[in-house]
C-alpha cells in the first residue's frame, strides 16, 4: 500500500499510513520503551571491596512498613539507612548503588540487576 497524495481526491476513504514514516506518538512510545529497557538492563555494580557502613544503629529494631506503589517492598522509616525488604531478602541503597543481603546486617553483595519492584519505589522513601 502506498501513500496517497493530498490531491488524490479520495476524501471518502481513510488514508493509509505511509510506510517508513513514523508519527510523533509512535516515536514517543518507542523512545519510552528504549529508556525503560535500558534502565532495567543497566547493571548497578559497585566495588565489593569497599566496606559499607551498617544500615542501622546498634540496638535499633526496624519497623517494616509497606511501600504503597510497590506493596511487596517493605521499608523501615525508623532507621537512618536506605534498607528495603523484598521476598525475604534485604536491599541496601548506599552511595548510588544497590546491595543485597540475606541478613539485615549483611554481608552485602552488589546487585547486578535491580528488581523492578525496587525501581518503582518513589524518591520519598529514600533518606
Amino acid at each position: 500500500m502506498s501513500c496517497w497524495p493530498a490531491s488524490a481526491g479520495r476524501a471518502l476513504y481513510p488514508r493509509p499510513r505511509c510506510r517508513g514514516r513514523l508519527e510523533t506518538a509512535d516515536l514517543i512510545k518507542a523512545l519510552a520503551a528504549i529508556i525503560l529497557i535500558a534502565a532495567l538492563l543497566t547493571p548497578a555494580a559497585a566495588d565489593p571491596k569497599v566496606p559499607l557502613p551498617p544500615p542501622l544503629p546498634p540496638g535499633v529494631a526496624p519497623v517494616w512498613t509497606p511501600v504503597p506503589p510497590s506493596p511487596a517492598v517493605l521499608y523501615a522509616p525508623n532507621i537512618p539507612g536506605n534498607v528495603f525488604r523484598l521476598h525475604k531478602k534485604y536491599y541496601y541503597y548506599y552511595g548510588g548503588y544497590w546491595y543485597r543481603g540475606k541478613r539485615l546486617l549483611g554481608p552485602w553483595k552488589p546487585v547486578r540487576k535491580v528488581p523492578r519492584a525496587l525501581i518503582l519505589v518513589p524518591r520519598d522513601y529514600f533518606k
